[in-house]
């Protein structure tokens, strides 16, 4: 009886670290199955990615090294798992809000798609009112925070 408290107490102590070695990061396979039990091993009919990286800031931001090298691995690892990809660089703010909407509204329109947008560069956080918080994406255009102004 001691030899089985003691060995079921080395599993459940054992158990975790030996489950958390194998949750390391690996490609995922989606598999599926049909109504007929026919295995198909994808869920979307097409996996779209808008990739921004933002470096070049114009406005009082300082650059960013690093991001060309960044959007073009991260373009890489999507086009290697069935992405077609969509690239921006240094988007001003006219640049960057339309072709974020055309990319949602052209390739979201089929509810069967994935979409999946990307962004390296500077962020902006703002203290609202209540006292939440906004995040907002920096285009290559916008001033720093301190010159800015209430727009409507």
């Amino acid at each position: 009886m001691k030899h089985l408290v003691c060995s079921l107490l080395i599993c459940l102590l054992l158990g975790p670290l030996v489950w958390s070695q194998t949750r390391a990061i690996q490609p995922v396979r989606i598999e599926a199955t049909t109504a007929q039990d026919e295995s198909i091993s994808y869920i979307y009919e097409e996996s779209h990615a808008l990739i921004i990286g933002v470096s070049d800031y114009t406005n009082g931001w300082s650059k960013l090294a690093g991001v060309k090298e960044d959007v073009i691995e991260v373009q890489r690892a999507l086009e290697d798992n069935g992405f077609e990809v969509q690239l921006l660089e240094d988007p001003d703010k006219q640049q960057l809000e339309a072709t974020i909407e055309d990319f949602i509204f052209e390739k979201g329109a089929n509810p069967e798609n994935r979409l999946l947008i990307y962004y390296a560069g500077h962020g902006h956080t703002k203290t609202l009112g209540y006292g939440g918080e906004m995040g907002y994406l920096v285009p290559a255009d916008a001033p720093l925070p301190k010159k800015l102004k209430l727009q409507r």
